[in-house]
């Protein structure tokens, strides 16, 4: 949900300032590259069952953190 809203409000910015498409889907996907490659590690690391071995060992606010647009 988060993603769909900051890409609304980039969409929004770049509609006001005549940004083209390409422009558009280049700086949304330096926005959200980070945040989706992480959440997809964490995704596979759950499906894989080593999630719980792995929770320990990493701070819920490093999860927040990474899996947010920076």
């Amino acid at each position: 949900m988060l993603n769909a809203l900051e890409t609304g409000r980039m969409a929004g910015i770049a509609a006001a300032q005549g940004q083209s498409p390409q422009d558009y889907r280049q700086a949304v996907s330096r926005r959200l590259n980070r945040p989706l490659f992480v959440s997809s590690v964490f995704r596979a690391a759950v499906g894989a069952g080593v999630g719980s071995l792995l929770a320990p060992w990493i701070p819920g606010r490093w999860l927040f953190a990474l899996t947010r647009p920076a």
